[in-house]
């Protein structure tokens, strides 16, 4: 068994904030809570959550595919993602450290179920275009197009 691999359900935390690198990658943020239950002290069974960051590094095209699906509130399953420590300096200068849990196959990454209030049906997500920016990280919008469709189109 060679590196180290985790799987993980959960819900997300918070809402996923795509970036564009400068070499044409997508990484998506977000973060995921798991629950734990285990038995207090009195013998009640209880949960004890627990939350992780997440980095999902995906293509322009599999970003536009999990646009809008990785919101707060959806339960997810990671199957396959990786652990990795960082270090950095806060604003304060004391050295900090965080693990996070990096998903280098976005289709690893499973939305099970929506959130709450999306839960009635599908709604469609405008569609985005991540460009490479110009300095840093920065999401583009781009507009819809509209298909048309003709009565050869139709298949029956």
């Amino acid at each position: 068994m060679s590196g180290n691999t985790v799987s993980i359900t959960g819900n997300i935390t918070r809402d996923a904030e795509f970036r564009a690198t400068q070499s044409g990658r997508v990484v998506a943020s977000f973060g995921i809570a798991h629950n734990e239950r285990r038995k207090d002290q009195q013998g009640q069974w209880t949960d004890v959550p627990s939350f992780f960051s997440v980095s999902a590094w995906m293509t322009d095209a599999q970003a536009r595919s999990f646009e809008g699906r990785l919101s707060k509130g959806a339960k997810v399953a990671i199957v396959g993602g990786s652990l990795r420590q960082r270090s950095y300096t806060d604003r304060d200068g004391a050295n900090r450290s965080a693990v996070e849990i990096v998903v280098g196959d976005p289709f690893a990454c499973l939305v099970i179920e929506p959130p709450r209030q999306q839960r009635g049906g599908y709604q469609q997500q405008p569609q985005q275009q991540y460009q490479q920016p110009q300095q840093g990280y920065q999401q583009q919008p781009q507009q819809p197009q509209q298909a048309t469709l003709y009565d050869q189109d139709i298949p029956f």
